[in-house]
């Protein structure tokens, strides 16, 4: 029994010493591959990353009518370090394309669009980027714009309304509008057929009393306009039904006529 005992304690101490052995193997080979990992992110690399971009400064009395990326593609040249850095900042990091330069805007005589060359826009890149990163190219390589004059004009407001009555409760007349129009500015083949400004839906139940309230204008993307909201002034009056008798008199007859009631 002694001997069994004896050989069970060997292998439990030699198991011992492997799982010690195995854990300082998996730490070591950790930090070897952490020393590794870090030693390759000094190397130079090129990768693609993608950054969202608003657009500024069109042309003077211009606005632009098309849809342009929202997104621009750099190919990116840094250490591991400065790209690992950029990957997790991009979607935070908003680019802005500025369209006031000569250099960067173009117009397409035969067409009338204009047209720009994104590797025109790397100094601005650059510039708005810090770190030792090389933008070696931008996608997509050309952006088309269409740009349309702006003009102002005055329209009117039409209100969108849903308002139930209580019982024997009635408007007393149509809606008050303050202001009753609005002056919008935007490109002209919008305005040009636009002749009402609508509001947002608004709601209301068991009205028994006038209704006075501020509701937004439902807005149109391209437009501008000097003022987002309408009051609105709905009077209500109750109405009362009763039953009289009232007298009638017969006028004018003619002659050999009588004239009998029922």
């Amino acid at each position: 029994m002694k001997i069994f005992q004896r050989i069970n304690t060997i292998k439990n101490t030699s198991k011992a010493t492997l799982n010690k052995m195995f854990l300082r193997y998996l730490i070591f080979l950790g930090i070897s591959l952490i020393l590794w990992y870090m030693n390759a992110l000094n190397g130079q690399y090129a990768s693609d990353i993608k950054f969202p971009v608003k657009y500024l400064n069109p042309p003077a009395d211009k606005v632009l009518i098309n849809e342009l990326p929202s997104h621009l593609t750099l190919l990116v040249q840094a250490s591991g370090f400065d790209l690992l850095k950029y990957k997790a900042s991009a979607p935070l990091t908003t680019l802005y394309y500025d369209l006031s330069s000569s250099s960067i805007l173009k117009r397409e005589e035969s067409s009338g669009w204009y047209y720009s060359l994104t590797n025109q826009f790397l100094e601005q890149i650059n510039f708005q980027l810090s770190g030792d990163a090389e933008i070696i190219s931008v996608t997509p390589h050309t952006l088309y714009m269409q740009f349309d004059s702006t003009i102002k004009k005055k329209i009117s407001i039409t209100p969108v309304l849903s308002v139930e009555y209580e019982k024997q409760y009635f408007p007393k007349g149509k809606p008050v509008l303050t202001p009753d129009s609005v002056w919008v500015e935007g490109p002209t083949q919008i305005l040009d057929t636009l002749n009402t400004v609508f509001t947002q839906n608004y709601s209301h139940k068991k009205t028994t009393d006038t209704l006075s309230f501020s509701v937004p204008l439902a807005l149109i993307p391209l437009l501008s306009y000097h003022k987002n909201e309408v009051n609105i002034t709905i009077p209500v009056e109750r109405h009362t039904e009763a039953e009289l008798e009232v007298p009638i008199e017969v006028e004018n007859v003619p002659e050999n006529y009588r004239v009998r009631l029922f």
